[in-house]
């Protein structure tokens, strides 16, 4: 039996939650029920959201429909399925008529849902041959005269905004349909971006902002990373500033731009913790995390994630100590980190510029090289105009950016060490994510080892766990001083049962 292979296709991507493709593959049904000699094709070849216009279908879902027909796999006798001609492309007759041509030319049929008409090597060498051309032009025609529309559009939008006017435009959640900030919104907006900064991943900003407002409630995590690269955030719509009110400075926006670039040696930010040590304990063995465990008898303890879960076969180390031990000592080797940490997050004033301006220069950069890539398709007096200011104000730029990272100044470690006490009272989750940002971290070793790294070339301050004594309630160290007793500070769920 020959093949009926579909092919479905929408512009844009707004209308996958349509009835566009339930539409298509209706009819696709219905024609398969009225010709029972054909069978459906093992592979329905799509392109949701992509122009056939511009031609971004001949790349994927009708680029692999054109060669399933060049290596054979549609052969002469087999029909595709589509809604009407246009679903096909909408270039211009020249360029649309031979890519046709080469499917009608193998021997496969085009069938035109919409009004059934069978597009053969037979019919266009007859009737079907100005028909044919008729509706590729009047497609390529729409789709130009749509196009025209939608830059008339935006250009009248764009020099609305440039004069101070109001513009319509899709905004975020944080902003009303007029454009205006909704000021019970914006607290937990800019709580998002902090912690983000901070490095908290969007499943934990999620869970932390969601049921604090009726219009975040069915947010989901992966909006909140999207709106972390959106400029509208500090004001912006396209290129053009203070075309909306900003919801977060322009320091605290860079600051989350600098977090989004890749980078090799970053954490990777993890789901919700229960513990202010989860992910900061490792095992000294195979440096995987130590897991969190609470056991009748040892209380609130940690153990090699590896060990815990595949046994001897995970890793060699099965070595426990409790919480509370390690907690103390957290606090009181994590100082140097926090430093660094905070410094990070409470800028001195040109920091923080520098922050904003090295943004702006990476915006300019990226600003100009669209403008590039638009100059290879003929470069007017007007785009040389604009290429030559966005070289200038960048060149201004990098000349301030030099300025302000050569008189950055440090932030006092009071300050800082201030800071992370309230963090250790009201935000633990953010204290977490910010030792994790530097590199801190606790290993355990098989023998009680528990060590801390300091500086570099592998030096590090050693404790050795000995063991629990109820009375005075301490846990026991020996360190290179001697030993060491840490009381049990911890709750009852922490604690060692007698």
């Amino acid at each position: 039996m020959p093949y009926a292979v579909p092919y479905l296709r929408f512009s844009h991507v707004s209308q996958r939650g349509g009835s566009t493709i339930k539409r298509q593959e209706e009819m696709v049904g219905r024609w398969l029920a009225a010709n029972p000699d054909y069978t459906l094709f093992t592979q329905t070849f799509k392109d949701l959201g992509r122009s056939g216009f511009k031609g971004t279908h001949l790349e994927h879902g009708f680029g692999k429909l054109q060669q399933a027909v060049r290596d054979g796999a549609i052969k002469s006798g087999d029909v595709i399925l589509v809604e009407a001609i246009d679903r096909a492309g909408r270039l211009e007759p020249l360029e649309m008529f031979p890519i046709l041509s080469e499917i009608v030319v193998a021997g496969v049929t085009i069938v035109t849902l919409d009004d059934g008409v069978r597009y053969d090597r037979e019919s266009v060498n007859n009737q079907h041959l100005f028909l044919l051309i008729a509706k590729i032009q009047q497609a390529h025609q729409y789709s130009a005269a749509l196009s025209r529309r939608v830059k008339a559009s935006y250009e009248s939008r764009r020099a609305k905004a440039r004069a101070g006017e109001a513009v319509k435009v899709r905004t975020p959640v944080w902003l009303d349909k007029n454009g205006h900030l909704i000021p019970e919104l914006a607290p937990l907006i800019q709580q998002a971006f902090e912690d983000f900064a901070t490095g908290i991943g969007e499943k934990r900003i999620h869970r932390r902002i969601a049921d604090k407002h009726p219009l975040l409630t069915s947010l989901d995590p992966t909006t909140i990373r999207r709106w972390m690269s959106l400029k509208v955030a500090i004001g912006y719509w396209d290129d053009i500033p203070d075309v909306f009110p900003a919801v977060v400075d322009k320091e605290l926006f860079y600051r989350v731009q600098q977090r989004l670039l890749p980078k090799d040696d970053a954490p990777k930010p993890t789901a919700a913790r229960k513990y202010l040590l989860s992910g900061l304990v490792k095992c000294g063995i195979c440096g995987s995390n130590c897991t969190v465990k609470n056991q009748k008898g040892k209380g609130t303890f940690f153990i090699c994630g590896k060990r815990h879960r595949l046994g001897e076969i995970g890793c060699e180390n099965n070595k426990t100590v409790p919480y509370s031990p390690l907690n103390a000592i957290r606090a009181e080797t994590s100082a140097p980190y926090l430093q660094v940490a905070l410094q990070r997050q409470q800028l001195s004033e040109s920091q923080k510029q520098a922050i904003v301006v090295r943004g702006e220069v990476d915006a300019l950069t990226k600003r100009l090289d669209n403008l590039y890539a638009t100059a290879e398709l003929g470069l007017t007096e007007e785009l040389k105009s604009r290429i030559q200011a966005v070289i200038a104000e960048r060149s201004e730029k990098t000349d301030r950016l030099r300025f302000l990272e050569s008189d950055s100044r440090p932030v006092e470690v009071k300050t800082a060490l201030k800071v992370s006490n309230e963090m250790l009272m009201k935000d633990q989750e953010r204290l977490n994510a910010l030792l994790k940002s530097v590199g801190y971290e606790i290993r355990i070793f098989p023998d009680g080892a528990v060590t801390v790294p300091i500086g570099g070339a592998g030096e590090c301050l050693r404790y050795v766990y000995q063991g629990y004594e109820p009375k005075p309630a301490v846990y026991v160290f020996d360190t290179p001083e001697g030993r060491r007793e840490f009381k049990n500070r911890a709750s009852k769920k922490h604690a060692p049962q007698s």
